[in-house]
């Protein structure tokens, strides 16, 4: 039993220090997914902002916004962006340069053909930061030249309207796409601080499991161990018990050793007296008869010192 309390002893503390071990992967996890909520909160807020911004745009002005075949450089810029973003298919033109083809974007024509399901259009805009995040590297470039681009017109000031809010729509998307990216090696971490911490918690489960194992045995153990040790006691004053009895016996019987030797002297005696009980009778009887009426003063001076006196001298 002292192997299995020894046992029990050392799991527990390897268990309480993978518990130890545990919590501090699990606090170290909630703190970085505090950072990442924190960093991104802000970021989040405002796009959610800029969300409903994009709702207010009446669908009347985006199809007035189709019809246009030379629309605004602000919006014709801003739209591709758009259309760059969602990753929608650009048309191209074909034509002849001297003698070599050239391929051309086709931007507008494109646009117009995202604007034909505006409702799609909303759809996409609206889950974007859920389904389309983080934004490849390329597409940044591409978003950045025009925006650059307007920058250079001093078209920002301009922007008003519908196209206001799907601008600053694009500005807080680039703007959380780049929260997101800053976040990523905490996020990384953070999945690896989880994983770690279930692959701790699992141990830990295992190791308590072993341990209340190891001590309902070490509880059975002692159960029996205190059953024994009373059966043990129990024993060892019936022990006791009959070795006070044996010396009592002993005792009794070293006792009755010396009885031995005077009951047999009394056994041989009265076996001699045996033999004489007859005559003893006789006397007796005639003793009664005889000497009866006599006082007993007189009884005893004739039987001491007349009748033994005959007995020991006749022959």
């Amino acid at each position: 039993m002292l192997n299995e309390k020894q046992e029990a002893q050392k799991l527990k503390e390897v268990v309480e220090a993978k518990e130890m071990t545990a919590s501090f992967e699990k606090n170290m996890a909630e703190k970085l997914e505090q950072e990442c909520k924190e960093q991104l909160s802000k970021e989040l807020a405002k796009l959610e902002e800029a969300k409903k911004e994009l709702s207010k745009i009446k669908e009347k002005d985006l199809v007035e916004m189709r019809s246009y075949t030379k629309p605004p450089t602000t919006i014709r810029i801003i739209m591709e962006m758009i259309l760059i973003l969602l990753g929608r298919k650009i048309f191209v033109d074909e034509h002849m340069k001297g003698k070599k083809k050239v391929r051309t974007p086709n931007y507008w024509k494109s646009i117009q053909e995202m604007l034909k399901s505006i409702k799609k259009l909303r759809d996409d805009l609206d889950k974007y930061d859920k389904k389309k995040l983080p934004i490849p590297e390329d597409v940044i470039d591409q978003v950045n030249e025009r925006l650059d681009a307007l920058q250079a017109e001093k078209s920002p000031q301009q922007i008003s309207g519908a196209m206001l809010g799907v601008y600053e729509w694009i500005e807080t998307i680039l703007a959380y796409d780049k929260a997101e990216k800053d976040v990523m090696p905490k996020k990384e971490a953070l999945k690896e601080a989880k994983e770690e911490l279930e692959k701790k918690t699992e141990e830990c489960k295992k190791s308590q499991e072993e341990l209340r194992t190891i001590e309902a045995r070490r509880d059975e153990l002692e159960i029996m161990f205190r059953t024994q040790n009373s059966e043990k006691e129990s024993l060892k004053q019936a022990i006791a018990d009959c070795q006070a009895k044996l010396l009592r016996a002993q005792e009794l019987n070293d006792r009755l050793k010396g009885e031995k030797k005077s009951w047999s002297e009394k056994a041989k005696k009265l076996k001699e007296e045996e033999s004489n009980l007859f005559g003893d009778i006789i006397l007796s009887a005639g003793y009664a008869i005889y000497f009866g009426p006599f006082s007993r003063s007189t009884r005893r001076n004739i039987l001491t010192q007349v009748w033994i006196c005959l007995l020991y001298t006749s022959d």
